[in-house]
């Protein structure tokens, strides 16, 4: 039974010239399973935001798996401090993902992702793909805090 609650998530509001405010506006523990659409996180005015969401992975499966995020504006993602996926330029709804890696079944990796909306619709969604995870969005309880 996974006991996992999700990543550790903040959010700041931006200001046009890209400038990421002192304090964050919204913090949560979440699955990656955002769909703003126009909106923003709570808490938060502009139409221009930044994330970074941090914790942990739990392998299901012992397989090669990949991440793959639908993305709306920018991402960067690191696995166990490696940058996997740079991503820091517009993106409508688009899909980028991680080449496949190997995991272990219970053991965990840990993640950064930073995400920046630029403007307009916002959207971040993180999911695996395996040959026996199929393909799905990740479920927080697969998704730590602390490893």
């Amino acid at each position: 039974h996974r006991i996992g609650e999700g990543l550790y998530s903040v959010f700041y509001e931006m200001d046009g010239s890209g400038n990421t405010a002192d304090e964050p506006a919204y913090t949560t523990v979440a699955a990656i399973d955002y769909e703003w659409g126009f909106d923003a996180p709570e808490g938060i005015s502009t139409d221009q935001f930044y994330g970074v969401m941090e914790g942990y992975l739990e392998a299901k499966f012992t397989e090669d798996i990949t991440l793959f995020f639908t993305v709306d504006d920018a991402l960067r993602v690191w696995l166990d401090d490696e940058l996997v996926i740079d991503g820091w330029t517009w993106h409508s709804k688009e899909i980028l993902q991680t080449e496949p890696f190997p995991v272990v079944a219970g053991e965990k990796y840990k993640l950064r992702i930073e995400y920046k909306e630029m403007g307009i619709a916002a959207s971040l969604v993180m999911g695996w793909e395996g040959t026996a995870l199929n393909s799905e969005v990740i479920p927080k309880e697969y998704l730590y805090v602390t490893p």
